[in-house]
């Protein structure tokens, strides 16, 4: 979903369907969390649209990271119910 309107097609269709744009983009947005911008000045002296890429490519990277923690936490969380499940069978067998 995009501006509330939902989009049915391959992520990773518009990286294929012009590569080239896209690895400048990530270039770009490489050198900035280096803290080089393209333009001389701050922030807001940088193309609006390059702004805005970069704010939804950190939205994106920050939605995937907490999606990634959730999924990790959520992991250790079924190993450690299954390391206590067998592990209060195998003291019931001993007794």
């Amino acid at each position: 979903m995009i501006n509330g309107e939902v989009h049915k097609r391959c992520p990773r269709r518009p990286i294929l369907d012009d590569p080239d744009f896209y690895v400048e983009l990530f270039w770009l947005y490489q050198q900035k969390e280096k803290g080089y911008l393209i333009d001389e000045g701050g922030l807001d002296s940088q193309p609006n649209k390059l702004i805005q890429a970069f704010k939804l490519m950190d939205y994106t990277l920050n939605t995937c990271a907490k999606a990634k923690e959730e999924q990790d936490r959520s992991k250790k969380r079924r190993q450690a119910a299954m390391i206590g499940a067998s592990g209060g069978a195998a003291k019931r067998r001993k007794k």
